[in-house]
This record gives structure tokens, sequence and C-alpha cells, in this order.
């Protein structure tokens, strides 16, 4: 999935939006009890970086997954919308 990200304002609380297009799968490895299901999907996020100090971030962030299909076959997934929440932390050394 090609994503880009805009960060609204700079400071030490940075809210951000995103959107990208692509590919929807299934890691079949990790999860194989899923059927493997590939489909083009759409997303949009936002979320907030917070800055602890010059070198260390933490990150939240919530998306919404549109699954773009033609079709729905009984193995995909049933719904063509996913929602996701992400915690992250960054640090420079």
């Amino acid at each position: 999935m090609i994503v880009t990200r805009v960060r609204i304002a700079q400071g030490p609380i940075v809210p951000f939006v995103h959107a990208g297009i692509g590919q929807w799968r299934v890691d079949t490895e990790l999860l194989p009890m899923l059927p493997r299901d590939v489909e083009t999907a759409a997303q949009l996020g936002v979320g907030f970086e917070l800055a602890l100090s010059r070198s260390i971030a933490l990150a939240i962030e919530a998306d919404h997954t549109l699954l773009i299909r033609g079709q729905h076959e009984p193995q995909m997934v049933s719904t063509p919308y996913l929602w996701g929440t992400s915690l992250a932390a960054k640090t420079v050394f």
C-alpha cells in the first residue's frame, strides 16, 4: 500500500492525517486459519505524535480501511470496512 502522511502542526504534540491506496491481504503465515484474500483497498487515518524529549516520541493512530471489491465470495473477510489502531514509539540515538 502506498501511504502519505501530512503533519498538521509543529510542537510537542503533532496531529497528522494519512491516506493510502493499494493492496490489502491476510498474512497466512502469521494467521494460517484465515483465508488468503488479496483485494484492492483504500485507507484513511488520523493520529498524533507526542514528543517526550528530543530523542523519544510516542504516536497513536486510528485508521479505516475500505476494501474495494467487485464481488464478495464466501471465503472472503465478511465486511469491506476494517478499523484499526496503532501505538508506536520512536527513539533517536
